[in-house]
């Protein structure tokens, strides 16, 4: 079984190579298989030892193509501004909160639930929305053929999540986090009353940092933003162009290069960028931490949960361990047991 899963896997590879060559570049195509072969070895070792040149380089090329390729576009948005909001009074205290589960919000797995639970544990009134895929009919306008692209496999699960997010917080505002997300502490109002709002200037002493374009900038998992705002309204139209031109992305992290191109190109999402001061520096720390079983202690719980650092990225492929080998409560027991 092991080995007709490998088969399975190498033939997906060499299907997606083919696809980056010919939509893109045969040049592309083997940028992407350097940074695959990079990820494989790293992966064998541990997770550690990315080649960061390699990453940087493909990063370059994603850039370079879709300023070029999407000029027009980029150019008729230089000189648009930020509209009026007309936020509701009280809307720092009661934006939506969005989750997504899109296998249906009543069949989220135990782990996952226990992160949902951190997030409505410090919600305060803002509403804590867990949306499936029924409930984004009725919520955002998501395009028809973005759907049959959808169900037909061409666009993954992950490039489908980063649609939903872009068009709730578009169409609602509010925050979205992923399902993989706890939060430790009530999240800050300047969230809120900000234009937009991402964790920034993140410490970058974890794994995947290497190969994360932006990471440490910006975050596609924790992104506020007021309704109609002018980020997510860019990003929205971006990638229905895209998506009428292109069936996949070209990058696991198509949304990430998009803000990048957005932060760098149009001068007022640049500007409301500068105003967002550094925050939420260990939030992609914490998950190595607890995978590894550490023990609880005042110490570790004064780093992690009594810093400013209000939420933290974890996985929902990792069932974090509750109790250490001596049987003591773990780092993990802190943040995801129930109260």
């Amino acid at each position: 079984m092991r080995g007709l899963a490998k088969a399975a896997q190498a033939r997906k590879r060499a299907t997606q190579l083919m696809y980056y060559a010919l939509d893109f570049s045969p040049r592309y195509a083997l940028l992407q298989m350097r940074c695959t072969i990079d990820s494989q070895r790293a992966i064998r070792n541990g997770w550690v030892g990315f080649t960061r040149e390699v990453h940087a380089r493909k990063d370059i090329w994603v850039q370079h193509f879709l300023r070029r390729e999407f000029s027009d576009l980029i150019d008729d948005w230089k000189k648009r501004e930020e509209s009026d909001p007309n936020l509701p009074l009280n809307w720092s205290q009661t934006a939506p909160i969005w989750i997504l589960w899109l296998q249906g919000k009543h069949a989220i797995p135990p782990h996952v639930a226990a992160k949902v639970r951190t997030v409505r544990q410090h919600a305060g009134r803002h509403p804590v929305q867990v949306v499936d895929r029924a409930d984004l009919r009725h919520l955002v306008n998501i395009p028809d053929d973005i759907y049959k692209k959808y169900d037909s496999g061409i666009i993954s699960h992950a490039f489908f999540s980063d649609i939903a997010r872009i068009w709730l917080l578009t169409q609602h505002g509010g925050l979205w986090l992923d399902s993989s997300v706890v939060l430790v502490s009530e999240i800050p109002e300047e969230v809120w009353l900000s234009p937009y709002w991402t964790a920034k200037e993140i410490d970058p002493r974890f794994p995947l940092e290497p190969v994360c374009v932006d990471i440490c900038h910006w975050q596609g998992y924790m992104l506020a933003s007021q309704p109609q705002g002018l980020l997510v309204s860019f990003i929205r139209e971006f990638l229905l162009q895209y998506l009428r031109r292109y069936n996949r992305p070209i990058d696991y992290l198509l949304l990430n290069h998009v803000a990048k191109v957005a932060r760098e190109c149009l001068p007022a999402i640049s500007k409301q960028y500068e105003d967002i001061p550094p925050n939420n520096q260990l939030c992609e720390l914490l998950g190595p931490e607890l995978e590894k079983g550490t023990p609880s202690s005042k110490d570790l719980r004064s780093l992690y949960l009594e810093s400013n650092t209000f939420f933290y990225k974890l996985s929902n492929h990792v069932k974090y361990p509750l109790k250490s080998p001596s049987g003591t409560p773990t780092l993990a027991a802190d943040v995801l047991s129930a109260p």
